[in-house]
């Protein structure tokens, strides 16, 4: 049995290595799939709530803010750099 999968060895490495490759491919597209409408998502929520459905003033750096915002209120650090 051991030499039996021994000679067929190269045979079932490839074999893994194209199965875990197109698992890879699948997770990567879900992955772009769900980013992208989760980002989707946060820009509709940003018009809805904040902006009222209305277009915002060009140069107020909405994103920026809240990113900002976010990461101060997440990664509380004092030492931070801006």
């Amino acid at each position: 049995m051991k030499e039996e999968i021994s000679a067929h060895s190269q045979t079932l490495f490839k074999g893994i290595e194209q199965l875990t490759a197109s698992a890879r491919g699948r997770v990567a597209i879900f992955v772009n799939a769900e980013t992208t409408m989760l980002y989707w998502q946060i820009g509709d929520y940003i018009n809805r709530e904040l902006l009222k459905g209305d277009r915002g003033i060009y140069g107020t750096k909405i994103l920026t803010t809240l990113s900002q915002d976010w990461i101060w209120q997440k990664y509380p650090i004092t030492n931070w750099k801006v």
